[in-house]
């Protein structure tokens, strides 16, 4: 891990937590349940 800057991981965390948003909203607008 120490091997990675911090402003990769920084990235990383942005991506993923963007990528559940959208994930989020797409569920929500067609209304689909997590199973």
């Amino acid at each position: 891990m120490a091997k990675y800057s911090q402003s990769f991981k920084q990235q990383v965390i942005e991506f993923y937590l963007q990528n559940n948003r959208i994930r989020s909203l797409t569920r929500q607008h067609f209304q689909v349940k997590e199973t």
